[in-house]
């Protein structure tokens, strides 16, 4: 999971900038605010690193999970610590599976 990420810092540095100043900038509705820019960092990852890709299609469901809990509990997101979890460990067993 760890090499993706870099790959992901790398390839798309400039677009994960704009996405943590614009959340920074509207810390009371950053999901709404901000979905351009998440979807530019979607996208972006998803063109740059295949395995990430692999990793979204495979843990779709926790994925979406994850998305909702965000929308609800936009102040809080602390909230959907055990969603992210759920989400992380899916994609951390893809990646590790499309590594070998």
């Amino acid at each position: 999971m760890e090499a993706a990420l870099e790959e992901v810092g790398r390839k798309c540095a400039d677009v994960l900038q704009k996405y943590g100043e614009c959340v920074d900038r509207n810390p009371d509705n950053w999901d709404y605010k901000c979905a351009d820019e998440q979807q530019a960092v979607a996208d972006c990852s998803s063109r740059h690193v295949e395995r990430i890709q692999e990793a979204r299609e495979k843990c779709i469901l926790p994925l979406k999970k994850y998305e909702k809990c965000l929308s609800d509990h936009q102040l809080n997101p602390e909230t959907c610590v055990g969603e992210f979890d759920a989400f992380y460990s899916c994609a951390n067993r893809v990646l590790e599976e499309t590594s070998k």
